[in-house]
């Protein structure tokens, strides 16, 4: 009970120590200190690297309290997060003491040393608990680059030296005789190894191909689109029917129907149980079948839409994501480079302020051919005659006016339309593929009744939708 009632006044006293200042966020290290900052209103990771020197990976690394995306700033705000390496500086110094005496000769090789450690070194140094390159560089003279070229297992940032372990602080004679030091004059030596050459020999090259070369293998195809023959039936040795499949990229049963005389003929001898494993060898001098028909480009795959999609998404959208549960509208538009005017462009169901997001709903970020992010272009000046989207060429573009009707109460009737409308309709939307009723109702802000009452044809239980039309959602 002592020791409890000890403890809490420790606590006590540290709390009333600390009362007015600044919280301040626990860096992921602990045990040291750090240069802080404290966090303001509106800020960034972009606009506290630009201030602070330290970048956005080093904040992420030096500050737990800052999530992978650095969308939370704005719960640490006047609070403190360091932006400087809570372990300390391992910059090394400059040296400041002169001149130091030069080795002539070179020392005995201490052990340990790491490997890679220059064994011609005028001296060594058995690393303690208590150092690290600074005090090194400070006690022997030598400069950041000369250390780390006599010793290059050391890492850049000189935070791997070994406790035990020698290092060389002292080169023989002048540093920059050493052959690879950025300023020696020296070269390696170079030993050049007898080699031979092998030369190439092109698979194919045997073959001639589209030459004119009468007559054709017996039976084959009059009307193909590419021909070869063998004009040295030594090589034929070497490729058999089935490699000559392989080299063009056809189907052996293919290959055999376009040249029938390669069928098989009952006097080969099948290593195995596929139809098309029997010995089957070319003949010298005719030519073969090999290509049918010209080759094309294949056609441009139908763009699947994923399902459910958000209400009133853009028409041309052609690349969606899946919002998950533990997502916030700021992570979205980090992650795939949008801004909310583009997002919001995009999916108005989302609000001017992105708040009425659901998780397992695909939203729309891009509508370039390709899938690519957008890059950031809105044109807020978009007029009646057509709406602007974003893009990734970095200009505006505008959709075509949607041609349209006028009723008999002067309200403009957009088409196509769903069949059956009521009359007298003072506001339409337009469905979309794979929606429902119940879906278009909620968001338009009426009753489910009333969207069947005013759009009778699309059935009572909404199987008679059709994608793309227009329909009644106000009378």
């Amino acid at each position: 009970m002592k020791l409890l009632h000890l403890v809490s006044q420790v606590i006590l006293t540290a709390t009333l120590a600390n009362a007015g200042k600044p919280p301040v966020i626990l860096p992921r290290q602990s045990g040291t200190s750090c240069k802080t900052y404290t966090v303001q209103a509106n800020d960034t990771c972009v606009s506290i690297s630009n201030s602070s020197g330290a970048n956005w990976a080093q904040l992420l690394s030096w500050n737990s309290a800052i999530d992978k995306t650095c969308s939370n700033l704005g719960t640490l705000v006047d609070k403190s997060i360091c932006v400087s390496n809570p372990l300390g500086d391992f910059s090394m110094p400059s040296n400041t003491r002169g001149p130091t005496s030069v080795a002539t000769t070179a020392a005995p090789i201490a052990t340990p040393t790491p490997d890679g450690t220059n064994s011609y070194c005028g001296e060594y140094f058995k690393v303690g608990s208590a150092d690290d390159c600074a005090t090194i560089a400070t006690e022997f003279g030598i400069g950041r680059d000369d250390f780390l070229f006599l010793n290059p297992e050391v890492w850049e940032n000189c935070t791997n030296l070994w406790k035990d372990y020698n290092y060389c602080v002292k080169p023989v004679g002048t540093i920059t005789t050493y052959p690879g030091h950025p300023e020696s004059t020296s070269t390696i030596p170079f030993v050049d190894t007898p080699a031979t050459t092998v030369l190439y020999v092109d698979p194919v090259g045997r073959f001639n191909k589209n030459v004119t070369v009468i007559p054709l293998a017996n039976k084959t195809r009059l009307d193909c689109y590419d021909y070869i023959y063998i004009d040295n039936a030594a090589d034929m040795h070497s490729m058999s029917c089935w490699g000559l499949a392989m080299v063009y990229d056809v189907e052996p049963e293919e290959l055999v129907l376009w040249n029938p005389s390669l069928e098989e003929n009952g006097t080969e001898s099948a290593s195995s149980d596929s139809p098309y494993a029997y010995d089957c060898q070319l003949a010298e001098s005719v030519s073969y079948c090999v290509l049918l028909a010209s080759p094309t480009t294949s056609s441009k795959s139908v763009l699947k839409t994923p399902s459910p999609r958000a209400v009133g998404e853009i028409s041309n959208c052609t690349t969606w994501f899946q919002m998950q549960p533990d997502y916030t509208c700021r992570d979205v538009l980090v992650i795939h480079a949008l801004t909310l005017k583009e997002f919001y462009t995009f999916n108005p169901s989302v609000g001017s302020g992105c708040g009425t997001m659901a998780a397992g709903t695909y939203y729309c970020v891009s509508n370039n051919a390709d899938g690519s992010e957008p890059g950031g272009y809105f044109d807020p000046r978009a007029t009646s005659s057509g709406a602007s989207t974003a893009t990734s060429l970095g200009s505006p573009t505008t959709t075509t006016k949607i041609p349209t009707t006028t009723s008999s109460g002067g309200i403009a009737t957009p088409t196509p339309t769903q069949t059956g409308i009521v009359e007298g309709c003072k506001e339409f939307y337009k469905a979309v593929a794979n929606e429902g009723c119940s879906v278009i109702a909620e968001a338009q802000g009426i009753e489910l009744a009333n969207f069947y009452k005013w759009n009778p044809d699309v059935g009572t239980d909404c199987t008679n939708l059709w994608p793309d039309y227009y329909v009644c959602v106000k009378v």
